[in-house]
């Protein structure tokens, strides 16, 4: 979108071969659950079944996968001109603490507005049982 300024990222350790694999992605997944879990905000299979199998990295490409799999991590993604912040993807304990709080199930129909780019898919697969 024009009008904002893109966010300029450094290279770092994730340029490294081997920071996006599976082991590495599924290795900072299983941290992150073990965290939400040991502060509440992860308690059903549901909502972990959806932690895991929807890919939160795809849905912010521009980051460190240890920056999109930390828990207490705002991933902060547009700013104004004058740097407030004006969009941004919540912390993993926000979503999964919603999720549960909803107390979403199979088979329940879901209406999200304003819609989510992650939380909609996180959704989708609670209700779909998937």
């Amino acid at each position: 979108m024009s009008g904002y300024p893109a966010r300029v990222r450094t290279p770092d350790a994730s340029d490294t071969p081997g920071a996006h694999e599976p082991s590495t992605i599924a290795d900072l997944l299983a941290s992150a659950v073990s965290r939400l879990r040991a502060i509440n905000a992860l308690c059903s299979p549901e909502v972990e079944r959806a932690v895991r199998a929807v890919p939160r990295h795809t849905f912010a490409p521009e980051f460190d996968l240890d920056e999109v799999y930390a828990p207490d991590k705002v991933l902060t993604t547009r700013h104004d001109a004058d740097g407030t912040t004006t969009s941004s993807v919540s912390a993993m304990w926000v979503q999964t603490l919603m999720l549960e709080r909803a107390r979403l199930a199979p088979g329940l129909r879901v209406l999200a507005m304003p819609r989510s780019r992650i939380v909609t898919p996180f959704s989708a697969t609670v209700v779909s049982g998937a």
